[in-house]
């Protein structure tokens, strides 16, 4: 069996979307002739943790624990870039600015940067005592990347896989960050560097790989998330009795679905027994312009917030509701990303609602699984359309179960099958 090394940052006891694509790599990968071993931070500063996601760790699996810096844990008053809460419109303190404008521009390419130097002495020896030849690092954070640039540098002989799980310089707050031109020229370098080096490279949509494919020398793939069928629920889940809207996952005010809350608080004003069915479950960091759009259109009373549940509960929130709610990057790059929970929704095959881009790569894996409907970002008419067509079907007690395609082909197994077959023993 092929051992390869996994660099992440992300690793339970973390939660969120960030720990899971490699999480269920590593689950499966066994079944394909790889041995996983992690080499993962000490005592991490994980913004959400998950307990429940350490069952999927495979038992006797190998992992290498190494110490890190965050300076993050002693800005606590900047604000989070892990989530993308970063808005040049927000009115920040001066202290808050400042500490923002440091990160950005002296933490290159990310907080995590202190982590690089140290960790490529710990896995040059790892490599020689292990006996590895292929390494595997995963990001953002980016500076995981450059660990990896790092170990190529000094064993050029070794392998390097280098899975890009958002863009570096496209993902949707970069263009946000309070960066110097020095500063945004180094990100620039790092990533055509870190692109150049590697043998391969993956991402995780078919826009992203055709951006990154020029400045690749080595081999480019194009990996998605997806859903774990061990993770749906075993029982049967039964539908709310209420006109429920779910969207699981962070919402930032690039994410802010402003003219969704307007048309059902339109909606709720016109007609009484909306306003009494409808109910809004949130689950996950909001941030504040969330909250403001739904108390000015009256939806406050209809809305239950979660701030954060484990990813089993979650699943189940998904499989009750009669529609499910995806939200799109407002932002320059925005067509090129699918958020990881559109998957689980294609599992659970509860009709979409996609806030967005009508041609993007969300869109198109929507469309082809005839799993919902996918609308423009201002579109008031067509959104109130979609919305009224699906609660016309929870008057008339239709249940409406969504065709979802060949969905198979994203199922966890599947991928780590093509991870195993094409990547790393290819």
């Amino acid at each position: 069996m092929k051992k390869v090394l996994v660099i992440s940052y992300y690793f339970p006891p973390a939660g969120g979307p960030g720990v899971q694509r490699w999480l269920k790599f590593i689950k499966y990968l066994r079944e394909y002739g790889v041995e996983p071993v992690m080499f993962i931070p000490r005592d991490a500063h994980y913004p959400m943790v998950d307990e429940s996601l350490s069952s999927d760790v495979p038992d006797g699996i190998k992992i290498y624990r190494a110490p890190i810096i965050e300076p993050n844990s002693y800005m606590k008053t900047a604000q989070s870039t892990s989530g993308g809460f970063i808005d040049k419109k927000k009115k920040d303190g001066i202290k808050s600015r400042l500490l923002t404008w440091i990160r950005a521009n002296f933490f290159i390419p990310d907080a995590r940067c202190m982590w690089i130097r140290p960790s490529v002495k710990r896995i040059v020896k790892i490599l020689e005592a292990e006996g590895i030849d292929t390494i595997i690092t995963t990001a953002p954070p980016h500076s995981v990347h450059m660990i990896g640039l790092g170990v190529k540098k000094r064993r050029p002989q070794v392998k390097w896989i280098a899975d890009f799980r958002d863009p570096w310089t496209k993902i949707d707050y970069f263009h946000n960050l309070p960066l110097c031109r020095w500063a945004k020229k180094k990100h620039y370098a790092m990533e055509k560097e870190v692109l150049s080096m590697a043998d391969d490279v993956i991402c995780v949509t078919p826009s992203v790989g055709e951006d990154y494919r020029p400045m690749t020398t080595g081999r480019m793939h194009v990996i998605t998330n997806g859903y774990d069928t061990s993770d749906m629920p075993q029982e049967k889940i039964d539908l709310d009795t209420s006109f429920t809207i779910t969207h699981a996952g962070s919402i930032n005010a690039q994410r802010n679905p402003v003219t969704l809350w307007r048309v059902l608080g339109d909606m709720c004003k016109e007609d009484s027994t909306f306003a009494t069915s409808l109910k809004i479950q949130l689950a996950g960091t909001l941030s504040p312009e969330v909250f403001s759009s739904l108390r000015d259109n009256n939806l406050i009373d209809n809305t239950l917030y979660h701030d954060y549940l484990p990813h089993d509960e979650v699943i189940k929130l998904q499989h009750s509701s009669r529609l499910l709610l995806m939200l799109m990057y407002r932002a320059p790059h925005g067509k090129m990303f699918i958020v990881g929970k559109l998957f689980e929704y294609l599992a659970a095959r509860r009709p979409i609602l996609a806030v967005g881009y009508p041609d993007g790569d969300a869109a198109h894996i929507i469309n082809d699984a005839h799993s919902g409907n996918v609308v423009e970002f201002d579109d008031y008419d067509t959104t109130r359309r979609v919305v009224k067509e699906a609660y016309d079907m929870y008057l008339q007690g239709k249940k409406c179960y969504t065709h979802s395609g060949e969905i198979e082909q994203f199922s966890r197994r599947e991928l780590t099958r093509r991870l195993a077959q094409e990547v790393i023993l290819g």
